[in-house]
């Protein structure tokens, strides 16, 4: 009597298309997973960085909460850091934007009259004048900086969940010879 493993080794065909649908179902998983995993990715390797901070304070006779305290802190200052640099652009960059909407749609006017100047033949014919469209530039730039907000709406959860780990990091070999005795 043939099994479904020999009828998978005489069939190279239906085995191809096993490990595709294999896949293609890992792929699909992971990518409905990506609102979870990316910020705990995030901690993990946040964690993993301040990681020596933590065991170096620890070694030096501070207390794992303190040294975790700590660790948490140097994260948060060169985010802090970071963030402010940006959100000066950011804002400048905001404050402007309708001066940039106005310049550029300035610009491609006079280069189209340039051109239908140097080429003796209106472009407007041509080409449509509404491929760059600067309210579109303008709204996408917006996008932007949503997507920039919600980002930093879910830090607090990524340092929670950096913290977590660091915890459990410190107390890790602890509870592993714990076990192990």
């Amino acid at each position: 009597m043939l099994t479904d493993r020999d009828r998978l080794q005489d069939n190279p065909g239906a085995r191809f298309l096993l490990m595709l649908a294999s896949g293609v179902v890992v792929v699909w998983g992971l990518q409905m997973a990506a609102s979870v995993l990316l910020p705990i990715s995030l901690a993990l390797f946040l964690a993993v960085l301040s990681l020596p901070v933590v065991v170096g304070l620890t070694r030096r006779g501070v207390p794992r909460g303190v040294a975790i305290f700590s660790a948490m802190l140097v994260v948060v200052g060169v985010f802090t850091v970071l963030l402010l640099a940006a959100s000066q652009s950011l804002t400048e960059l905001q404050s402007q934007l309708f001066r940039y909407v106005g310049r550029l749609q300035a610009l491609r006017d006079n280069w189209v009259g340039l051109a239908s100047d140097q080429l003796g033949v209106a472009i407007e014919e041509f080409v449509d004048l509404n491929l760059i469209n600067p309210e579109a530039v303008a709204a996408l730039i917006g996008g932007t900086l949503t997507q920039a907000a919600n980002a930093v709406s879910q830090t607090f959860l990524v340092l929670l969940v950096m913290v977590f780990f660091l915890a459990e990091a410190t107390i890790f070999p602890d509870k592993l010879s714990y076990l192990l005795e």
